[in-house]
């Protein structure tokens, strides 16, 4: 019990700090490009000290209701890391280099729970991480082929509805030609 209240303690203590951090002007990004938008160092610190608390879940904590507190303390956690993320995210100065971050540290976050394979309670911060991770690489993966390929983006959007059977035309625009239409 006494183990217990502790280590809750210590999750709790957690949180507290990583809402102070995020309310801290001074907890800035580097001052080079690649710097701010490398993982923070406070991520990986986060990472392994989520993936430390599973494990210890996993190996030492058998008792339901030791599971059942532990696994209600790392969403508060997770969701104080989240907005000290995007505290920092708001120093970058456009939006693909707040992309680049966010990608940089969930990635390192996923790596560092995958690496450890903890079971069970993993599962729950692993999907919360890995639906942020994803939505920030169909942003920036969108964005890349905007960058590179944006005639043809809009194009293929504008196409899109008549591939699918809806018959009127874009926005401000004719119907696509019709490939007997092409000479």
């Amino acid at each position: 019990e006494a183990v217990r209240t502790r280590f809750l303690d210590v999750v709790r203590l957690n949180v507290d700090a990583l809402v102070r951090a995020a309310q801290h002007p001074r907890m800035t990004l580097g001052s080079t490009k690649v710097e701010k938008t490398s993982p923070h160092f406070v991520t990986r610190r986060y990472g392994e000290f989520v993936a430390a608390a599973l494990q210890l879940d996993a190996k030492f904590l058998s008792e339901t209701d030791v599971r059942a507190d532990l696994l209600k303390a790392l969403p508060p956690l997770r969701k104080a890391f989240a907005s000290l993320l995007a505290r920092l995210s708001q120093s970058l100065p456009d939006p693909r280099s707040r992309t680049i971050f966010y990608l940089n540290n969930t990635g390192l976050i996923l790596s560092l729970l995958r690496m450890r394979a903890v079971a069970d309670g993993a599962s729950a911060e692993e999907r919360a991480w890995q639906s942020l991770h994803s939505a920030h690489a169909s942003i920036f993966a969108e964005d890349m082929a905007r960058r590179h390929l944006g005639e043809l983006v809009t194009y293929a959007r504008e196409v899109k509805p008549f591939l699918s059977g809806s018959t009127e035309p874009p926005e401000g625009g004719a119907p696509p030609a019709a490939v007997t239409d092409v000479k």
